[in-house]
């Protein structure tokens, strides 16, 4: 759906271990999703495919700062990818 609005779209895919993401939502205080949803999550979740060339994996098992140095990288990318221009052939 959010493709087919704009061709601009990118995701970032915050990629963590279980185990990560469960410790960091039990430290957090009124969030607004329970710790008891986290497994279904999991379960339901559909991670991109390698030909999905509009989504970059961030690896969230580092610290924040390392997180958002990883967001603004790929970022970045796309911003410069789509203002290369294209071959002609």
């Amino acid at each position: 759906f959010l493709r087919k609005g704009s061709p601009n779209v990118h995701f970032l895919w915050l990629d963590g271990d279980y185990d990560i993401i469960l410790a960091r939502m039990q430290r957090r205080a009124g969030h607004f999703m329970p710790v008891g949803l986290l497994k279904s999550q999991f379960e339901a979740l559909e991670c991109p495919l390698a030909e999905e060339a509009d989504i970059a994996r961030i690896d969230i098992n580092h610290d924040i700062e390392n997180v958002t140095a990883q967001c603004q990288q790929a970022v970045l990318a796309f911003r410069q990818a789509r203002e290369r221009p294209s071959a002609s052939f």
